[in-house]
């Protein structure tokens, strides 16, 4: 079982602008497990990145996806990839989400 003794506020990518610059929704807030840790994935372009930040948040949060920003202790972080690990038995536990500090 995961605490999540942490809160969040999840931005959403509603569109882009000219520039190709994302814009975001207005935002929610929910439960999460935030741990200050470096992974290193293989993003959508195929290039090594290395991330900042993992979060755990619960099943029930399923609209999230890869480029929403994630606002937690004042600090904003871009999400990089976003998997549902599955616990012993086979059933998925949560939504881990790996994110990348955002500037």
């Amino acid at each position: 079982m995961i605490n999540y003794n942490c809160s969040i506020t999840i931005y959403n990518t509603e569109s882009r602008n000219e520039y190709g610059e994302p814009s975001f929704d207005t935002g929610y807030m929910t439960k999460a497990r935030v741990v200050e840790k470096s992974v290193e994935i293989i993003n959508e372009r195929g290039e090594k990145v290395l991330s900042d930040l993992v979060v755990h948040i619960p099943l029930k949060r399923t609209s999230i996806v890869v480029g929403s920003k994630i606002l937690t202790s004042g600090k904003t972080y871009l999400v990089l990839s976003v998997d549902k690990p599955k616990n012993e038995v086979g059933h998925f536990r949560d939504i881990k989400l790996i994110c990348k500090k955002y500037e």
